[in-house]
């Protein structure tokens, strides 16, 4: 999905201040062009990835109470 995403047009953007003087200028491309398909499986990787992500941290809190409570005896 993301190699696809390689072949889209690129426009040029700029950044201008109060005084409209050019600070910054920037590429980036158009927006993605994503198949249904695509998008739907990407969102639920990610759903996937935050479930991991709170498992995760909750294994790590349970083991750090658990050393916590350990060392003091």
């Amino acid at each position: 999905m993301l190699q696809d995403q390689g072949e889209l047009p690129i426009m040029d953007a700029v950044r201008v201040d109060a005084n409209h003087t050019v600070v910054k200028t920037f590429s980036m491309p158009l927006l993605p062009i994503v198949a249904e398909e695509d998008s739907t499986s990407f969102v639920e990787f990610m759903c996937q990835l935050a479930a991991w992500h709170v498992e995760l941290a909750a294994f790590w809190r349970h083991a750090q109470e658990r050393t916590g409570h350990e060392s003091q005896g």
